[in-house]
């Protein structure tokens, strides 16, 4: 695992938003069955991140749209929360 420095939220911001449109299948939010996953091991996550991908590569175009902001706002909700 690598630390990453981001000098400001806005630029985090960005950088997130970059980083759901080009792998959707990141798990976002906090979220309990993503702590299980995290205890059964990488492969649990990997796993569960296939197939989160596999999902969104078979939406239509508005549904990946509307994926793309639950994914945000889970994202936000957990910056949220750790303010």
């Amino acid at each position: 695992m690598r630390n990453v420095l981001v000098p400001t939220e806005t630029i985090l911001h960005q950088l997130f938003e970059e980083l759901l449109e080009r792998r959707p299948g990141l798990l976002t939010g906090m979220l309990g069955v993503y702590l299980d996953l995290v205890e059964r091991g990488s492969g649990a996550l990997e796993e569960a991140y296939q197939k989160r991908a596999a999902e969104f590569a078979g939406l239509g175009d508005d549904e990946r749209e509307a994926w793309l902001d639950r994914s945000w706002n889970d994202f936000q909700t957990l910056l949220v929360n750790a303010d």
